[in-house]
């Protein structure tokens, strides 16, 4: 796989041909990329790594997934850091909602699942008597 530094990582020619042709979604070096041009004052370019970093992982993962939230508290993080207050609160508040989505997503499969196996659970393929 390789690298672009901007945390996507794509395939070459040996993958697996099993494997979707997803890039592989590296928070930690798009963090630590986009940290490093900010503080070169390369700060336009750090947000739209950032951004195109977000969206990909918004269409790869969904908007609920914890990869996209982390991506779009960066931005949040950039955009304050260049004094667009306003722009980052925002962010930060549809990350805030977004994880709170995630956290009951989770919590009701768990629940589904827990009350399944103890016999609790509903099935749609029960008959009505």
């Amino acid at each position: 796989r390789q690298a672009d530094g901007d945390g996507l990582e794509r395939g070459t020619e040996d993958d697996d041909d099993d494997e979707e042709d997803l890039p592989e979604l590296d928070v930690e070096g798009m963090t630590a990329g986009v940290i490093e041009l900010f503080q070169q004052g390369r700060c336009e370019e750090a947000v739209a790594a950032a951004v195109r970093f977000a969206e990909v992982a918004r269409e790869s993962l969904g908007r609920i997934h914890p990869t996209y939230i982390n991506a779009l508290a960066t931005v949040a993080a950039l955009v304050d850091g260049m004094g667009r207050t306003e722009e980052a609160e925002a962010l930060l508040q549809e990350a805030e909602d977004l994880h709170e989505e995630f956290e009951m997503e989770v919590m009701g499969q768990y629940l589904d699942e827990h009350l399944d196996e103890i016999g609790l659970g509903g099935s749609d393929d029960e008959e009505e008597e």
